[in-house]
């Protein structure tokens, strides 16, 4: 008798765990189905961000030793200008207002980054670290609206 009960135990478990299930999913925030056009829009502004921030990583070390940027630095020659504006077509191509707002904010911030880059002869760290942050920031909630999709 103690056998047979034993060997319910698993049975009846996993039919009150199936029980529990939707319950837990109906506490999910409901989110609304991302188009391909949102994904990828996504998939070229992470890829933009991802190059861009090399490029800017480079050119600080750069600028931090207090040196100009040399001609062919990606940051001068229109590499990162055309990476800017792949993302600034990427914002326009979405349909959901939030990833185009934040894409948007992201372009701006990226446009600062570089402007602080390759401002006069004198480098502003500072004025470069604040636009470096906002970057981040703004590049962590586009990840984090990519994990909740």
């Amino acid at each position: 008798m103690r056998a047979l009960a034993l060997s319910l135990l698993p049975g009846l478990l996993a039919g009150c765990a199936a029980i529990e299930a939707p319950r837990a999913n109906k506490k999910l925030r409901p989110v609304p189905l991302t188009s391909m056009a949102d994904l990828e829009a996504y998939e070229v502004a992470d890829a933009v961000d991802d190059q861009l921030r090399i490029w800017c990583t480079a050119a600080f070390e750069v600028r931090e030793e207090g040196e100009l940027l040399a001609a062919d630095d990606p940051i001068v020659d229109g590499r990162a200008a055309a990476e800017i504006e792949r993302l600034r077509q990427a914002a326009e191509t979405t349909q959901g207002p939030e990833l185009a707002s934040s894409l948007r904010a992201l372009t701006v911030a990226h446009e600062e980054r570089l402007a602080a880059l390759v401002a006069g002869p004198k480098f502003a760290s500072k004025r470069y670290v604040r636009a470096d942050r906002k970057v981040a920031e703004l590049a962590f909630g586009l990840r984090r609206w990519r994990l909740q999709r």
